[in-house]
C-alpha cells in the first residue's frame, strides 16, 4: 500500500463488548524487509459492521466490501497518500437488491471527483441522479470515527437531493 514494493496487511479487528455490542476497527500493516510488521493507519471505530468482508488491493487502492447478506453490501477504497502518511478514503459505494420485489439500488461517490451517483431499478424501470458534491477534503484512515464522519456524510447530502432533475 505504501510503494515500497513490500506486502502489506490488512485486518478488520473486531472487539464483543457484551451480549449483541460489537464494534469493529480497520487495520492496515506495514511490511518490512525483515519479516516484522508495523501499524500503518487504524481506525478508531469503522462504521458498517457486517456479516462477512472482502479485502483486495487493486493498482494501489484498498477495496474492502462488506457483506451483510447476498443481497446488500457496501464498498470503501483507500489509497496511500505518502504526505500523510496515511490511507485516504476516495469512494464508497452500497448496493442493496430485493430479489422479490425485483428492485436494486446503488450509491457510488466518489471523493476525487466528487461525483455521487445513485440508481434505482423497480420492475424494469431505471431511474438514475448524480450530482457533484461541495469541495471536501479526503477523509484519513488514522483515527476514523464513524460517528464524526456521519456528521459530514455526503450521503446525507445526496439523500436530500436524489428526486430532483439531475440531482440539484
Amino acid at each position: 500500500m505504501n510503494g515500497d514494493g513490500i506486502e502489506d496487511l490488512g485486518l478488520i479487528l473486531t472487539n464483543t463488548e457484551g451480549p449483541g455490542e460489537r464494534s469493529e476497527r480497520l487495520a492496515v500493516l506495514a511490511g518490512h524487509r525483515n519479516g516484522q510488521y508495523t501499524i500503518l493507519s487504524l481506525s478508531d471505530e469503522f462504521c458498517k459492521i457486517r456479516q462477512f468482508y472482502n479485502m483486495a488491493v487493486e493498482g494501489g487502492t484498498l477495496l474492502v466490501t462488506g457483506y451483510s447478506s447476498s443481497s446488500s453490501r457496501f464498498s470503501m477504497r483507500f489509497r496511500y497518500n505518502d504526505k500523510r502518511k496515511d490511507l485516504e478514503l476516495i469512494g464508497e459505494d452500497e448496493q442493496n437488491e430485493d430479489d422479490e420485489a425485483k428492485t436494486a439500488d446503488k450509491l457510488s461517490i466518489n471523493y476525487l471527483t466528487r461525483k455521487i451517483s445513485y440508481s434505482k431499478n423497480m420492475g424494469g424501470k431505471r431511474k438514475e441522479v448524480a450530482t457533484i458534491m461541495p469541495p471536501q477534503g479526503l477523509v484519513g484512515l488514522q483515527g476514523f470515527d464513524c460517528g464524526t464522519y456521519d456528521d459530514k456524510n455526503t450521503e446525507r447530502y445526496f439523500y436530500l437531493n436524489r428526486d430532483r432533475p439531475n440531482g440539484r
